[in-house]
């Protein structure tokens, strides 16, 4: 990375407070935190109030700031920006695209890559070293396959989709475009379906498939059941942290945000727009509307209307579930109330 301040305010879409001429001898190499940025990096702040005393003290050589800023600095360079943390985000995304450069393989199979004859692919798709491709996969144009993934039989992947290494995606699966999975994670393993007898219990096969929208990523280290029958569903621009699992016939709005740990049972349906954070629970059968905030650990065991903003467990509305923390912490001086009263009394 290698811009001058004031490309760095062409890119971002901002104005460059220059009152000595200098931005365009300025160069940025690097970002950094405010509180530890320093020469030739470049910095945020979305609170010049809140922050004004880091803000001119820091020895970022630029830095990003909101259009209410009011004093300049007199060693950096501050961009106004509209939104200084968006503004900063297209900063590392030309970073990030920079750094994918050094693992993405290069276009074409690789010679340790074993790929079955039958396999179809578009454009400028890379396939890296001791990656297999069963029979009968079809992959759109740009796609890019890192090392030792596994893609199974009759699946389908979108254009423009990134698998990093270890990816195993099993047969069947359909995969959106734009797509990034990331490494160890599991797409169409068998979702977990048993019937309970005196003996050994008894195996349902899962024949049906997982549907990818567009837009996904899919977090390291998940897994993502296939359905009984039909499809496990995971809606357009879902974003999915590390370590989720997902289970057989859930299906998943548009847009939803579910960090790490959580666990979403079997025929599960959530709404758009859904957040959950983590480690939350939610068992199967269940219905979550739109608009839905699930708080971390909370254990969902019934519907949810539109719009809730739900935790603890059983969960509950999150203004009762307060109520319910603030009495339970004072459960140990009530007792003694309650002890003294008896005692009274008796």
């Amino acid at each position: 990375m290698k811009f001058t301040a004031r490309e760095i305010a062409n890119i971002t879409g901002g104005i460059v407070a220059d009152k000595d001429g200098i931005a365009d001898k300025v160069v940025i190499t690097a970002v950094a935190d405010i509180t530890s940025a320093g020469e030739g990096q470049l910095a945020f702040c979305v609170d010049t109030v809140k922050y004004n005393s880091v803000l001119q003290s820091t020895k970022a050589a630029a830095v990003l700031v909101p259009e209410d800023v009011k004093d300049g600095s007199k060693s950096t360079l501050f961009i106004i920006v509209k939104k200084p943390y968006q503004a900063f985000v297209k900063v590392l995304n030309i970073i990030d695209t920079e750094k994918k450069k050094d693992v993405i393989p290069p276009t074409g199979i690789a010679a340790g890559a074993i790929v079955h004859p039958s396999a179809k692919f578009g454009i400028n798709v890379s396939i890296g070293t001791g990656t297999v491709v069963e029979h009968d996969v079809v992959i759109g144009d740009n796609v890019k396959i890192l090392p030792l993934c596994y893609i199974g039989p009759n699946v389908v992947i979108g254009n423009d989709c990134l698998l990093y290494a270890r990816v195993t995606i099993c047969n069947d699966t359909v995969i959106g475009e734009r797509v990034v999975i990331n490494p160890g994670a599991v797409l169409g393993g068998d979702g977990y379906g048993f019937i309970p007898t005196k003996d050994t219990p008894i195996k349902i096969p899962q024949v049906g498939c997982v549907k990818v929208g567009n837009d996904v990523e899919i977090g390291a280290n998940c897994a993502i059941d296939r359905a009984t029958l039909g499809a496990t569903v995971i809606g357009d621009g879902t974003k999915i942290d590390n370590l989720v699992h997902i289970a057989h016939n859930v299906a998943i709005g548009k847009n939803c945000l579910i960090t790490a740990q959580v666990c979403i049972a079997g025929s599960t349906v959530l709404g758009d727009r859904v957040v959950i954070g983590g480690q939350a629970g939610i068992v199967d059968h269940v219905n979550v509307g739109d608009d839905v905030n699930i708080v971390g650990q909370t254990g969902v065991v019934q519907d949810v209307p539109s719009g809730s903003v739900m935790s603890g467990f059983p969960a509950r509305q999150h203004k009762d579930a307060l109520k319910i923390y603030t009495i339970t912490a004072k459960l140990p001086e009530i007792y003694e109330v309650v002890k003294k009263f008896i005692k009274k009394n008796d």
